[in-house]
């Protein structure tokens, strides 16, 4: 667990301007491996297909690491797909790995009710500002 914190910290502690040039209207707009363990998602939009598309990035990216936990970064993210929040909630909370979400006050819409889901289902902690 102490890998992933400090994984996030250094994630989260990132300029956010970065983060904010980043920003996409897709529903996953990145996917890759921190510090040879941890899982980074960068979600765009919670939009239909989200949770087929975390499926297949997490297949690709456990395929030769021992994963110990995700950082899910719904920062500058929205969308409008309820659905799909139940869908990706399913996904989380029935694994066993530690999930931080990342969040912030342009966090909007199915992208607060992800957030929100996950941290009822006790899958994973919000870290950052206020989400609306």
């Amino acid at each position: 667990m102490t890998r992933l914190f400090l994984s996030f910290l250094a994630l989260f502690f990132t300029a956010q301007f970065c983060v904010r040039a980043a920003a996409t209207e897709a529903a996953l707009a990145k996917s890759e491996i921190l510090e040879s363990n941890v899982i980074y998602l960068r979600v765009g939009t919670v939009v239909a297909g989200l949770t087929d598309k975390i499926k297949a990035a997490d297949a690709t990216l456990t395929g030769t690491n021992k994963i110990i936990g995700t950082v899910l970064d719904l920062r500058f993210a929205n969308g409008n797909d309820d659905t799909e929040v139940k869908a990706t909630t399913a996904l989380y909370s029935a694994r066993k790995l530690p999930l931080a979400m990342l969040g912030n006050s342009e966090t909007h819409g199915s992208a607060v009710a992800l957030e929100t889901a996950l941290r009822d289902e006790r899958a994973g902690l919000i870290f950052g500002d206020a989400t609306n």
